[in-house]
């Protein structure tokens, strides 16, 4: 299978589990596909030990994925894509060198779409490594290829997965390509292709929503007088 049929893969996983932001819940994606995600550590030691042998990363077995929860958390991410590329792409084992080497680049370019890189303004490994949780080697791999598919982009034009990957990801309300959404914990801010509010803005915000606050409150309050007097005129009829 070559990189653009992985591609599509790909783009059927998002549109199929409805991913629209990143960095991905690679969990929510390999429960989606019936398999059950399963700790090394939560193993009696016995079979500890065997996973450890079979591999220092991650595994399938049955219908379950078995990772080691020791290692770096966004190895951790890479290794669990890594084995959802083995089940999406459908290879059986024993896995040949090919096979392998397919399933890393769909581990990837699943964490890290190469134009969701290049609009989340990623200029170095750094930016991919802290904007996607890709750990620090596979950020240098990712930025490399983003590179080679710019260059690829500006002398061939864009491919039709790169634009089909486009819409998907395009916020009609927002008129933009959205890499990132979320919600700031602090002010409950919509943070739309920011990982967090900019400096001041949580200060700004908590304000204005404050004085909203105290708008609606007020109105609130003033809403529930005049029902009050309402009432109190109905029931008092007799002495106006």
């Amino acid at each position: 299978m070559n990189h653009e049929q992985i591609q599509w893969k790909i783009l059927d996983v998002f549109r199929e589990c409805d991913v629209q932001s990143f960095p991905i819940n690679i969990f929510k994606l390999i429960e989606h596909y019936g398999y059950e995600v399963c700790e090394y550590s939560d193993q009696p030691t016995m079979k500890q030990a065997a996973c450890m042998d079979i591999s220092e990363d991650a595994f399938r077995l049955k219908k379950c994925v078995y990772y080691n929860d020791t290692v770096a958390p966004f190895r951790r991410r890479f290794s669990l894509a890594h084995e959802l590329g083995h089940i999406i792409l459908k290879h059986t084992e024993p896995y040949t060198l090919r096979m392998e080497n397919e399933a890393n680049y769909f581990a990837s370019n699943i964490l890290a779409p190469r134009i969701a890189i290049h609009y989340a303004q990623c200029r170095n490994a750094t930016h991919i490594e802290n904007r996607f949780n890709l750990s620090r080697s596979a950020s240098k791999i990712a930025y490399e290829d983003y590179l080679q598919w710019r260059y690829s982009i500006t002398q061939y034009g864009i491919r039709k997965i790169d634009q089909c990957m486009y819409d998907h990801f395009y916020d009609d309300f927002k008129h933009c390509f959205v890499w990132h959404r979320s919600i700031c914990p602090r002010c409950h801010t919509d943070l739309i292709n920011q990982i967090e509010c900019g400096s001041g803005e949580c200060e700004k915000n908590l304000r204005g929503q404050k004085c909203l606050d105290a708008i609606m409150t007020g109105r609130l309050y003033a809403t529930m007088q005049r029902q009050i007097d309402k009432k109190y005129i109905k029931y008092n009829h007799g002495f106006y």
